[in-house]
């Protein structure tokens, strides 16, 4: 009997000890159309900037190829696809990521700036072909799509970058009225 016993825990032992497959459930990929969104820039055309106070900046960008991002539970993963950009501005960084999403049609963009005494993220998620056109204050830009900041509770600012969907960054709307645009 206690042979039966012991052989009924081996057998057992791994079904209810959680022993499994790491089973891949899907495979998102960035869809090509999201290359355009991380505009290169040479010394012939450099990345040109202009703040509020009609100071010019020239800026640099550095892209770096696709890389694959797994999202794991104990048993199941599901493998996605990001690419990255930094751009600099006026010492300032602002780090790039769009991620694939389930459905082939949408991105997600995260935009992280850096500066001196902390950092702020804008982002969003939205379909390919969901850029439009935007009016603020005066000025106008095609094909972009909003990325709010999104503040702490104890924070009332209002910050967003309008980002377009060939040129990356056009214009960068910071609290208290400071911002940097994007020139040709």
């Amino acid at each position: 009997m206690k042979n039966i016993f012991k052989l009924l825990i081996l057998v057992l032992m791994p079904i209810f000890s959680g022993c499994c497959e790491n089973t891949l459930l899907g495979s998102y990929p960035l869809p090509e159309e999201t290359e355009t969104l991380f505009p290169t820039y040479t010394e012939e055309h450099p990345l040109k900037w202009i703040d509020d106070n009609n100071v010019e900046y020239f800026g640099t960008v550095a892209n770096s190829a696709r890389e694959t991002y797994t999202m794991s539970s104990e048993c199941d993963r599901e493998d996605y696809q990001i690419k990255k950009a930094t751009i600099n501005i006026n010492n300032e960084q602002y780090h790039i990521t769009a991620t694939s999403t389930k459905d082939p049609n949408f991105v997600s963009l995260e935009i992280y700036r850096i500066f001196e005494g902390g950092r702020k993220n804008f982002g969003g998620s939205f379909p390919l072909d969901g850029f439009t056109e935007v009016e603020f204050r005066g000025f106008k830009f095609k094909d972009v799509v909003v990325l709010r900041y999104s503040p702490t509770y104890y924070e009332q600012e209002e910050s967003f970058i309008f980002y377009h969907k060939t040129k990356g960054i056009e214009f960068v709307y910071l609290e208290n009225d400071k911002w940097y645009q994007r020139k040709e």
